[in-house]
């Protein structure tokens, strides 16, 4: 009778355990952090500008950790909503010309019931136009004002939403933004 209670009282935690693991339901990517940057960058055309390639680079010498960049131009929205798709949780930055984006950015977020936080605007284009209307509407559906960073003047921003962030000073200004905004993104 002695051993098999011992016997017993050994078995039923390892069935227990067994079939835990065998009717566990895997925990979703959606839980999880995700380490993915998708960049929708700026122009890249003029005398001066950077390549979606260089744009990448700037993002990635701000990352602190483990992450995985990819860029977009700004003419492949498309892409992007594609990548969101297949990686989910991912952080998305808008730079400049990519920014015109946000609020199709914001809307994919919430279609796939993904935390609008992990949406970064950098240094838009404010002149009243479809950026700014963009922005701003995408801040009206929650992205934090918090996660808008603007330079000195309406060409990178300013005034586009109340409180949004100041981009930290840097050199080149407009282009640096990218490694700095990328500080602020994976600081946590």
């Amino acid at each position: 009778m002695k051993k098999n209670i011992i016997l017993i009282s050994i078995t039923v935690p390892i069935l227990i355990y067994i079939a835990y693991k065998l009717f566990k339901k895997p925990q979703s990517k959606n839980l999880q952090k995700s380490k993915n940057i998708f960049l929708i960058g700026g122009l890249d055309y003029r005398k001066g500008d950077k390549k979606i390639n260089e744009q990448v680079d700037l993002v990635k010498s701000g990352i602190n950790g483990n992450y995985q960049v990819q860029g977009f131009t700004y003419k492949d929205l498309q892409g992007a909503l594609n990548a969101l798709d297949k990686t989910p949780n991912s952080y998305v930055l808008l730079f400049s010309a990519g920014c015109q984006y946000a609020e199709n950015i914001a809307k994919k977020l919430k279609e796939l019931n993904q935390n609008l936080s992990n949406l970064y605007i950098a240094e838009p284009f404010h002149n009243g136009g479809k950026t700014s209307k963009s922005v701003q509407n995408a801040v009206n559906m929650g992205v934090p004002s918090k996660n808008v960073f603007v330079g000195k003047n309406t060409g990178v921003g300013l005034g586009i939403v109340k409180d949004a962030s100041n981009t930290p000073n840097c050199s080149p200004s407009h282009w640096c933004a990218l490694t700095q905004v990328t500080k602020i993104i994976t600081k946590n």
